[in-house]
């Protein structure tokens, strides 16, 4: 460790050592003060915020080609139960909440209503 920080801009008496990255991933390591240890830290935890995906999985359900509902939900499960939901109140569904039992069902029950579930990456 350096005795004073390695930052341009300031003088101070070096406090910790960090990994910087110059070619790869933390491939070098430089010596900060508490100040810009603490300025580094936010630019981290920032960073590791914001590039975070997640998932959303999104159920579209258009009747004669009219879009009826629209939601998105955190996870398949979630998504599903919706549409279950759904096509048993207002279409009068009454199998499992099984994708393969759903898709058999609109094939023989409702020709003017279609189901999209998808997944899509947010941030």
């Amino acid at each position: 460790m350096k005795r004073f920080c390695e930052n341009p801009n300031c003088e101070n008496t070096g406090f910790k050592e960090v990994p910087v990255s110059v070619r790869n991933a933390a491939d070098q390591r430089r010596t900060l003060c508490v100040t810009c240890e603490e300025a580094y830290s936010w630019g981290v935890q920032h960073g590791e915020m914001s590039s975070k995906v997640k998932e959303v999985w999104i159920v579209a359900i258009a009747d004669r080609g009219v879009v009826v509902h629209v939601q998105a939900y955190p996870d398949a499960k979630s998504a599903l139960t919706s549409l279950v939901s759904y096509l048993a109140e207002y279409n009068g569904y009454k199998g499992p909440a099984n994708i393969r039992a759903i898709r058999r069902w609109l094939s023989r029950h409702d020709e003017n209503l279609s189901v999209e579930i998808t997944c899509k990456a947010w941030k």
